[in-house]
C-alpha cells in the first residue's frame, strides 16, 4: 500500500462499506498525528470495533470522494508520488462503483 493516514479521515474495506472515522492513531505507545507506509501503529476507530466491524490486518482505505481527490490533485500537483496516485485511483475505483 501507499498513502499516510491522519486523525479525521474516514476508512472503508474493499467493497466500499464505510468503517468509521480515525479518532487516535499511536505509534510506540505514543500519540501520532500522521503515519507513513510500512509504520506499525494502533488506531481508534470511531463507529467500529475490530473483530466485528474489520478484523485485525485487515486492509482498509481511505475513503475519499472524486471531488476531494481532485483538491487533493490540484494542491500536491506533480508532486504526489507514483505509488500514491495508483492508490488514489484504486480508491476512486471503489468509490464510483458503490455510487451507482
Amino acid at each position: 500500500m501507499a498513502g499516510r493516514l491522519k486523525k479525521g479521515i474516514r476508512l472503508m474495506d474493499r467493497k466500499g462499506v464505510i468503517i468509521g472515522e480515525v479518532r487516535e492513531i499511536q505509534k510506540d505507545g505514543k500519540p501520532a498525528r500522521e503515519t507513513h507506509v510500512g509504520e506499525q501503529l494502533a488506531i481508534s476507530v470511531e463507529g467500529a470495533i475490530c473483530g466485528k466491524s474489520f478484523e485485525e490486518r485487515s486492509e482498509l482505505l481511505v475513503y475519499i470522494t472524486r471531488n476531494e481527490a481532485a483538491e487533493l490533485v490540484a494542491g500536491m500537483g506533480s508532486s504526489m508520488p507514483a505509488d500514491e496516485k495508483l492508490v488514489l485511483d484504486e480508491i476512486l475505483g471503489i468509490t464510483d462503483k458503490k455510487r451507482f
